[in-house]
This record gives structure tokens, sequence and C-alpha cells, in this order.
């Protein structure tokens, strides 16, 4: 099964939609100042960037983060918070 990005609304699980078993694909959109946290510490994240500017908090530390960026949290590492709108 195909299934296109764009047909996706922010929080869909698009890798299920696309039958995918063991693979998540979330679209994730922020408003400025929003936060959201992850922490499942059996899977690995993986975030694009594809619009806005913001901020990721890992490990005590912050990174500015901007459209074509890309950020990746291991199996077993501890959890970190994207931050949308104005970087820190």
């Amino acid at each position: 099964m195909i299934v296109r990005w764009d047909d996706a609304q922010a929080g869909d699980v698009i890798g299920r939609a696309a039958g995918a078993v063991n693979v998540c694909l979330r679209r994730l959109q922020l408003a400025a100042g929003e936060t959201a946290q992850q922490s499942d510490p059996a899977a690995e994240e993986i975030v694009f960037v594809l619009e806005g500017a913001g901020s990721w908090q890992y490990d005590g530390r912050t990174s500015n983060l901007r459209p074509g960026d890309c950020i990746v949290r291991f199996v077993h590492q501890e959890g970190h918070t994207l931050r949308a709108g104005l970087t820190a």
C-alpha cells in the first residue's frame, strides 16, 4: 500500500496506515511554544524538521532546530523534548 505524506493529518500514524508492523511514522505539527516529549525506551526515534524552527532538549542540553535538520535518539537512551517556535 502507498500512503502519501500529504494525505496525513498531524498526529496520524502513517506507518500503520501503510500496513507496517514494526515501523511507526508519525506526522507531528506543533504550534509556537508547544512541546512534545518523546520517551519510548524500546524505540529509536528519528525526527526530520520540515518547516519552522524550535529546539531539541536532550541529556541536559538544548540545540536549535531548523528546516532540514535531522535528530536521532537511539534505543534505550533517555527521552527528549521538542519545542516549537523561537529557539533557546
